[in-house]
């Protein structure tokens, strides 16, 4: 019954895989290919360098503000009905006339407790932190893509432990089947390791499946076709150049608290609000402006030429004039208290920021010096368990042992190479995470 039920599964998976694989050309895949296309195509990446450009833009707009606004307008129309003549101090009785205004005007604020100029101040700071933003953005592309990377790397590599190891069962059936058929094993033994056949087959479906749902995830971070069939290729890294005594873990807090974007838009975040707090505050002062203006008239209704009535009818007005609020329904102090709350909490953000640098920076430390322990670990058991598996296959050959020893000394020589590929592969990207920390990362840093 058992080995129907396993049969029946290994039929369903078998049908369910081969439905879904592709026909077509299977291309390779580098990490640094991978890291490039998701940094061309990841939208929230894309999004924020557009918001950048916005941040641009309102910075040249402060800029702007500190110096002269200049307007001119002109105005055309005709009038119907009595009308008094200015030039010729006289009134038109049911007159219809043609006429047309023109003026320049300009302006520009002298005082107003120093509102622009803190407006500018904080517009720069936006600037700056939707650039730490856009480039810690970017590391956290770098950095996802790097776990579903080597997530799908361990399973690539399970797929082949698990298909070498199901072409040893294979091998080993086949030798016990001649043994059974000569009568030097019992039959019980064919029927064993039959089962160990079909359960590797099971669990080489089992791996192809998990390897095709991961590099699913992985094209849905990329925004590449998902049935597009792609391999991963391993990267070339040396292991044996990773040393963490090359760090110092104080070391490491001064460069990520100096590198970290996130910490620095923080910072400048935190700038921008106290600036802005600076610049409401102002609106409660009296403000000092300049003004200056040209304008002329004319209408048909007077004899004079359209250029003479130009040049008759000009006036220019200059003066200095202050707004002084006394009362505005307390929309000013609103507006203070307002930034002000957000420049407080701007700065518990900034703390908090610190915080989780330090936390990051200290689990990554430990993180790398376990794997470089863990893969040292992982490079003495496998040589074990080979060694072990090779003197259990001798044993089981020459029928000094049962079938039982032998394959638990076939299972623990697998696993020996699953937790030795794995440990390999954490600690290459281990590095990857050590940068991502110290915010050190960057397309160019990868090996």
């Amino acid at each position: 019954m058992k080995k129907n039920s396993i049969l029946l599964i290994l039929s369903s998976l078998s049908f369910a895989f081969t439905a879904y694989a592709q026909d077509g050309q299977i291309t390779k895949l580098s990490f640094n290919e991978a890291v490039k296309i998701g940094l061309d195509n990841n939208l929230n990446l894309n999004q924020q360098k557009n918001n950048l450009e916005l941040s641009q833009a309102q910075r040249i707009s402060a800029y702007s503000n500190i110096g002269p606004r200049l307007t001119a307008s002109a105005q055309a129309w005709r009038t119907l009905g009595n009308q008094f003549i200015e030039q010729e101090a006289r009134v038109v009785n049911d007159a219809r006339t043609n006429n047309f205004f023109g003026t320049v005007n300009a302006s520009m604020v002298l005082f107003n407790g120093l509102n622009r100029v803190s407006a500018v101040q904080e517009s720069g700071a936006r600037l700056d932190a939707q650039q730490y933003f856009i480039k810690r953005s970017e590391q956290d592309v770098i950095s996802n893509i790097s776990s579903q990377f080597l997530q799908c790397l361990l399973d690539q590599e399970a797929l082949t432990i698990e298909e070498q190891n199901l072409e040893l069962q294979k091998r080993q059936f086949n030798q016990i089947k001649e043994q059974v058929a000569l009568g030097a094993r019992a039959p019980v033994d064919e029927y064993n390791q039959e089962f160990q056949v079909k359960d590797a087959e099971l669990k080489v479906l089992r791996a192809k499946n998990t390897l095709r749902n991961d590099k699913a995830i992985l094209s849905n971070t990329l925004l590449l076709d998902p049935v597009e069939n792609f391999d991963l290729t391993n990267p070339e890294w040396d292991v044996a150049k990773l040393d963490i005594a090359e760090y110092s873990l104080e070391e490491m807090y001064q460069q990520a608290e100096a590198r970290r974007a996130d910490l620095q838009r923080a910072k400048d975040l935190e700038s921008a609000s106290k600036y802005n707090v600076r610049a409401n505050f102002s609106s409660v002062l009296p403000t000092l402006s300049a003004f200056a203006g040209y304008n002329s008239r004319y209408s048909n209704a007077s004899t004079p030429t359209f250029e003479n009535q130009l040049m008759d009818n000009k006036r220019t007005q200059y003066g200095l004039q202050l707004d002084i609020p006394i009362f505005t329904n307390w929309q000013n102090r609103t507006s203070y208290v307002q930034s002000r709350v957000t420049y407080d909490n701007a700065k518990l953000t900034t703390e908090g920021t610190k915080i989780t640098v330090k936390n990051d920076v200290l689990r990554a430390y430990q993180n790398f010096q376990d794997a470089i322990l863990a893969y040292q670990a992982s490079g003495a058991q496998l040589k074990a368990a080979e060694v072990n598996f090779g003197f259990q296959k001798e044993r089981y050959d020459l029928a000094i042992t049962d079938l039982i020893q032998f394959t638990q000394a076939s299972r623990d020589y697998v696993q020996a190479q699953t937790t030795f590929a794995q440990s390999k592969y954490r600690l290459m990207f281990q590095k990857i995470l050590m940068d991502y920390a110290l915010g050190t990362l960057s397309f160019e840093s990868i090996p």
